[in-house]
């Protein structure tokens, strides 16, 4: 990035930018930022010895109880701040897990499960945790699942015999699909089931999911362990760790760990919740599919809402919308006219549709509002009167033998005045459409338009060429060339709408102008050239005055936005 030099005001009271040549003393200087140094140092400080010095670089036994930081924010650079204590004041800091149960515990949006086989209409939430083998077992490796009344021992084996046997096949997925199929098969296991999943892919490719069969309240008493071989090849993914007086852990707390040898104690399954502890309408994210489930109370029973993150649309009838009336008093509000939609408002007005099957809203008694009449849509002001559709078009009936109509030959005026004119001429009651064009395709001085109010006529102290910013000579309603390299001719005030060789013409003070520009790229930036005209590179000589004249709004069009910068 190129040097950047701050700016002063000079001796003509205009900013000017300052050079690496130039110096500046900058006694008591307090600095309300920060400061970027480069990779520079600032040096010669002295030892910090109170409140507000600066410290020195390997300065020991600083003190920094009560640091308060002022009006700068610290930027942490994607690390942590942690061991923070709990909150208790407004404006303390709040760590994760404060966040995480307050959502929790007081939202709608309850913890997320690790995957979807854990909801049961009839338990609520099932505990899961999750194991998977990097390498295959080898004999006598074993995995046991275990809780306060029920131990469950399975050996992998060459050849199966007993009923916890479980067969090493040709590879780790596959000795993992037939640990499922055996400890699913397993008579003597009445606690839990088994479940194989490949969506977790952050943890790995495969997975083997043991959920319990039954919930209730509190920690899970559940953990798995065992003895292999080699323990690394056999990983856990625990979702809590501890007693049972721990809290429960949601399933985005996961930790990776080799088979533990021992009874690792309980709180190893994370969360469940049993069916009683459910509040209708809590919503769950199943991590697996990323699919959200809320539970429905009435109907005891959970339900996927309609795809990721969305929720489900309300029905009230068989194929959704809506049937029948929703009424505010006895015969107003949305109904069902036979079989069709309409609002009525009061007895006789509202939205509805017509005997001639068009849409209709009716207002008042009286019939005015949008109405379908014979020939297509009115709009009725009182009982006859508003935008009519005739027999050759739109008709705007003002009483009743005045209107704009449209006839055989085109645009007709009924009604007109007799001081009506064109070109001075009073007209007849009707005004033709080849008068009416002439009425309406004038220039400056006609009916249609006029001088913009952003424009003025100013005589010429030399010639302008189209687009020339012009500034304010000494005498009156005069207008010269503007320039950058020129302090007295920098401070233009508008562009020459057009070309203007001698004499007096319109000098565009603000808004848009058209036909200034040739092939602009619509946004670009213009200023004051350094020698006059416009240009898209900013002065850049010492000395010279930087002055924005506006912005390319289109291919041609130039929108005038005056804004001194300075000078370089």
């Amino acid at each position: 990035m190129a040097d950047k030099f701050f700016l002063f005001l000079n001796s003509s009271s205009v900013p000017e930018e300052a050079q690496t040549s130039d110096t500046t003393t900058l006694g008591g200087l307090t600095m309300g930022g920060t400061i970027a140094m480069g990779t520079n140092k600032i040096t010669g400080v002295g030892a910090a010895s109170a409140d507000g010095d600066a410290l020195v670089f390997g300065q020991s036994s600083a003190n920094l109880a009560g640091l308060a930081i002022d009006t700068a924010d610290i930027t942490m650079n994607n690390q942590k701040i942690t061991g923070l204590g709990a909150p208790t004041g407004t404006g303390d800091a709040v760590t994760k897990d404060y966040v995480d149960s307050l959502v929790i515990s007081g939202g709608t949006v309850k913890e997320p499960l690790f995957s979807e086989v854990q909801m049961d209409a009839t338990d609520g939430i099932n505990a899961l945790e999750v194991l998977y083998f990097s390498q295959k077992p080898v004999a006598t490796d074993t995995i046991i699942v275990k809780n306060g009344t029920l131990t469950r021992t399975y050996t992998f084996v060459a050849t199966e015999v007993e009923e916890t046997d479980v067969q090493i096949k040709a590879t780790a997925s596959l000795t993992m699909d037939n640990f499922i199929a055996r400890f699913n098969a397993d008579t003597g296991n009445t606690q839990w089931s088994a479940a194989g999943s490949t969506d977790h892919t952050d943890i790995t490719a495969q997975l083997i999911m043991i959920y319990e069969k039954a919930s209730a309240s509190g920690n899970s008493a559940s953990r798995i362990y065992g003895v292999w071989a080699t323990g690394a090849n056999c990983k856990v993914v625990e979702f809590a760790s501890g007693t049972t007086t721990l809290t429960i852990r949601a399933y985005w707390y996961k930790t990776v760990a080799n088979m533990p040898a021992a009874d690792p104690g309980y709180g190893r399954f994370g969360l469940r919740r049993e069916v009683s502890a459910l509040v209708d309408g809590e919503i769950h994210l199943a991590l697996n599919t990323d699919n959200q489930w809320a539970w429905n109370g009435d109907s005891a029973t959970w339900f996927q809402l309609s795809g990721p993150g969305s929720i489900p649309l309300a029905t009230s009838a068989s194929g959704g919308g809506l049937i029948g009336r929703v009424s505010f008093d006895s015969d107003k509000g949305v109904v069902v006219v036979a079989g069709v939609a309409a609002a009525k408002l009061e007895a006789d007005s509202g939205v509805k549709f017509g005997a001639g099957g068009g849409l209709a809203v009716k207002l008042t008694t009286s019939n005015p509002g949008l109405t379908v009449g014979a020939n297509g849509v009115d709009v009725k002001t009182d009982g006859s009167h508003g935008v009519v559709t005739g027999a050759s078009g739109v008709e705007l009936e003002l009483v009743s033998s005045d209107r704009l109509t449209v006839g055989a030959s085109g645009l007709d005026v009924l009604g007109v005045p007799s001081l009506f004119k064109i070109n001075g001429t009073a007209v007849s009651a009707n005004v033709s459409a080849a008068n009416l064009t002439e009425l309406t395709g004038g220039g400056v001085s006609d009916l249609h338009s006029h001088a913009g109010a952003g424009e003025y006529d100013y005589s010429v102290a030399e010639a302008l060429l189209k687009g020339d910013p012009a500034y304010l000579t000494a005498t009156g309603d005069e207008v010269g060339k503007a320039r950058g390299d020129t302090v007295a001719k920098s401070f233009p005030i508008g562009i020459a709408r057009v070309a203007i060789p001698s004499g007096s013409g319109a000098i565009a003070l603000e808004g848009v102008v058209p036909a200034i520009l040739t092939g602009a790229t619509p946004g670009d930036r213009y200023f004051l050239g350094a020698t006059g005209g416009l240009s898209t590179t900013a002065p850049s000589t010492h000395g010279h005055t930087i002055f924005q004249m506006g912005f390319a709004s289109s291919a041609t069009a130039f929108m005038i936005q005056k804004q001194l910068i300075g000078k370089k």
